[in-house]
């Protein structure tokens, strides 16, 4: 499968490779290269066959066919390593499919806003009622999740849970809520008073300073970083 064309390119392994005799990963795993297409990732990956089968080359004629048998396994492991060595060679990485992942972030505004109002914590879930109401809340929510989409597959795993939920995402909640004197478990007014938009915009600016720099900090490239709020 492929993700957007704005992000890294998540590309399982296909039959070709189980039938060039290399063990195929877990159905979970694929080759990932950031601007890689489908075109160019069947490209790659048909050289690499090509390159394991050369240099491991076969032995159907060694010996008896036990000792054959007994050393398939054994010939199996090494196309597969000089295949991974090949696609690492051309800028692939071997990760989780990110689409599996249950810590994925939001894929729409109603995802993104029915998680807030469930929330257990009353800070998460407060603020994100708050920023759910704001005129311009859809939008920026939106380009919230293309850059998150955009920047997950950059991230590691400890990343991943540390920006979106974790210990840096509750810091730029407790940021905004202190600052624009927003007690937890609040009730969100409807509409938001004009003087709370103001407050709560402003202290945005604050925090997406701080998501740029994180980001960036963690080799998400500026053009993904841009594509946020």
């Amino acid at each position: 499968m492929t993700r957007s064309t704005i992000s890294p390119k998540y590309l399982a392994l296909t039959s070709a490779l189980a039938l060039a005799s290399c063990t195929a990963p877990a159905p979970t795993m694929g080759w990932m290269k950031p601007g890689a297409t489908n075109a160019s990732f069947n490209a790659d990956k048909l050289e690499c066959i090509q390159t394991a089968s050369a240099t491991v080359g076969s032995q159907a004629e060694m010996g008896s066919m036990l000792f054959v048998a007994a050393a398939e396994a054994g010939y199996q492991h090494q196309k597969q390593e000089v295949f991974n060595t090949c696609m690492q060679a051309k800028g692939y990485t071997l990760q989780q499919d990110p689409s599996q992942s249950p810590t994925m972030p939001p894929t729409s505004v109603a995802e993104s806003c029915a998680n807030v109002r469930n929330n257990p914590d009353p800070s998460i879930r407060t603020l994100g009622q708050i920023y759910c109401a704001m005129p311009d809340g859809r939008a920026r929510i939106e380009r919230g999740i293309t850059r998150n989409a955009a920047a997950w597959p950059y991230l590691t795993p400890a990343a991943r849970k540390e920006f979106f939920g974790g210990e840096f995402d509750k810091a730029n909640v407790n940021i905004v809520m202190a600052a624009c004197d927003i007690t937890p478990g609040m009730t969100v007014p409807n509409p938001l008073p004009a003087t709370l938009v103001d407050r709560v915009t402003r202290q945005r600016l604050v925090t997406k300073e701080r998501n740029d720099a994180w980001l960036q900090s963690h080799g998400v490239p500026q053009q993904v970083i841009d594509m946020g709020p």
